[in-house]
């Protein structure tokens, strides 16, 4: 739900997200996305999943930047602990050769929490070093996502555990 917002106000223009096509749905949301731009992944069927990769392919080759959830949904997780990253996920920036930049976003869930008391939620974000595909070992190749999984995982847990200046959203 705030990720998209959240990165939207965090990272310089020339993106755009890819985000299941259930959010569209969502009153103010769905008509923002739309507004942005934002590319609908509809995985109902392994069809309708390719053609949401080659249009972002082709976004991607235009030069605009899209940003995408590997996990496919939010973790139900009370401490936030991560999904596992989808393969499929990463096809697009293995078929168009893209450099991927892991991305740790802390805190938005507890938007959703109707316990929390303050009038603003800590939000952390942290931009991890870009990774070059082509550059990586057979080994991290072949299991990609659990690689870029374990990169985020760190910058996830790293963001826990400082204390850094961040936003309030």
């Amino acid at each position: 739900g705030f990720d998209i917002p959240t990165l939207f106000y965090c990272l310089p223009g020339n993106s755009t997200f890819i985000a299941k096509k259930e959010l569209f749905s969502i009153p103010i949301l769905g008509y923002w996305m739309n507004e942005i731009n934002c590319i609908s992944l509809d995985r109902s069927s392994p069809r309708k999943g390719l053609a949401s990769i080659k249009k972002a392919v082709e976004i991607i080759k235009s030069g605009i930047n899209p940003i995408i959830f590997p996990e496919g949904t939010r973790t139900k997780d009370p401490d936030g602990k991560m999904l596992p990253f989808k393969k499929g996920s990463l096809k697009i920036a293995i078929k168009s050769g893209a450099k991927v930049v892991p991305i740790a976003i802390n805190g938005t869930r507890l938007v959703f929490q109707s316990t929390y008391k303050e009038d603003r939620v800590p939000v952390a974000v942290t931009i991890g070093e870009t990774i070059d595909y082509s550059t990586l070992s057979q080994e991290e190749q072949e299991d990609f996502s659990l690689f870029l999984q374990k990169k985020v995982e760190k910058m996830y847990e790293s963001s826990q555990k400082k204390d850094q200046r961040s936003d309030n959203i």
